[in-house]
């Protein structure tokens, strides 16, 4: 399993914090004999396990919503989670938007936003999500391309920019034809692409086709 967000992974420790916030709560109450309550004691014993487990499935229960918090933050990719209950996948279509907003320049990172793309795809495809075949459609060329292996993929002539905008349904009609052509089976269809409206042409009737 891989994190978007991995460093709030490192917050998990304040899971614990409810169980301080009660430890806190009980010093704050003070004991005080009193004649009177000792009559009670018999009857307090017979409930008093009962109680203690209240208290523990409460503090469980504040833990864990802490920690599904925490682990939400952090957006963990669920790509991949199908291998362990027999979901293998097996064909990635990479559909690449090559058109010029792409080619930016990341003052952070020094790199362009294809750039970035190609990169973070080729390490998830080689760290959690291994397909038997791996298909690039690449904006401004709809002829799908098989990619060996993922790290071949940022060193493609087709994956660098071009001048031209992309045509995202056309794309993904390529996608679809090549799936049905060749019978693939278990499929995802990645995007690479900084959703420009001119790319991704929102008001043609293709969409409808596509759905």
């Amino acid at each position: 399993m891989s994190f978007l967000q991995p460093l709030f992974l490192a917050l998990l420790p304040l899971m614990g914090l409810p169980v301080l916030i009660h430890l806190l709560s009980q010093r704050r109450h003070r004991t005080v004999q009193w004649a009177a309550m000792m009559f009670l004691r018999d009857a307090q014993r017979l409930s008093r396990g009962m109680a203690r487990l209240r208290h523990l499935l409460i503090l469980a229960a504040r833990m864990l919503v802490v920690a599904a918090l925490l682990l939400a933050a952090s957006r963990p990719l669920a790509t991949g989670w199908g291998l362990w209950f027999g979901g293998n996948t097996e064909t990635v279509f990479i559909l690449l938007d090559r058109s010029p907003s792409m080619s930016q320049i990341d003052r952070a990172t020094g790199q362009s936003k294809l750039q970035q793309g190609t990169v973070k795809v080729t390490e998830y495809l080689s760290g959690i999500v291994k397909p038997k075949e791996l298909i690039l459609i690449p904006g401004g060329s709809m002829t799908p391309i098989v990619v060996a292996r993922p790290a071949d993929l940022p060193r493609l002539s087709r994956a660098k920019g071009v001048s031209a905008s992309s045509d995202i349904p056309a794309m993904l009609q390529a996608a679809q034809k090549y799936m049905t052509a060749n019978s693939t089976g278990n499929a995802e269809i990645w995007i690479v692409s900084d959703l420009r409206e001119n790319d991704w042409i929102p008001g043609s009737g293709r969409w409808s086709a596509i759905r």
